[in-house]
């Protein structure tokens, strides 16, 4: 008689089973691992990459501070000397802060002078950004001195642009600044 297959004994199957889970389990804790102390060294690398990244960083804007503030004097110094050249009559009873306005209106020339350019021309040091209605409180009292003393200069107003001199009023205001008549 031949003999029949012996059924498989469950509790062999089940610690079979249990084993190949361990094992299994032990090869995955394994990888994690791995993965782990591969992800902390690229991590690791990554951060360092990032400081490296930010020292560079600081000291470029340290030298553009640098390299601003030299602009910020030779800008001062130049204004210094511009304004000390240029003069307008004194009967037109013009601030410092409103001949300064004015005289940047000119430079500009027949291009609008840019409320930005108008704030440096104001504020050399620096524009004062606290006071961003400081070049309209400038201009309307610069057009009412003109106004009283009589002079007729017309200043264009480029609605959220700037401002920019009539022709007529360029040739004015040059003829003021040499001494000629207009």
């Amino acid at each position: 008689m031949a003999a029949s297959p012996q059924p498989a004994d469950p509790r062999n199957a089940h610690e079979a089973h249990a084993r190949i889970r361990a094992i299994q389990q032990r090869q995955d804790e394994a990888a994690r691992r791995r993965l782990e102390q591969t992800g902390a060294r690229e991590a690791a690398e990554a951060v360092a990459r990032a400081e490296a990244e930010v020292i560079s960083l600081r000291t470029k804007l340290q030298e553009e501070r640098h390299e601003n503030e030299a602009l910020r004097q030779r800008l001062r110094a130049l204004h210094e000397t511009l304004v000390s050249r240029l003069t307008l009559p004194p009967e037109w009873g013009l601030s410092p802060q409103e001949t300064a306005l004015l005289l940047a209106i000119r430079r500009a020339g027949h291009r609008v002078l840019t409320k930005r350019e108008a704030m440096i021309a104001l504020f050399p040091n620096g524009p004062d950004e606290r006071h961003p209605g400081s070049v309209s409180m400038t201009m309307a009292r610069l057009r009412r001195r003109l106004a009283a003393a009589g002079v007729s200069i017309a200043i264009e107003t480029h609605e959220r642009r700037g401002y920019r001199l009539s022709p007529s009023s360029l040739d004015v205001v040059d003829a003021a600044v040499s001494g000629t008549p207009a």
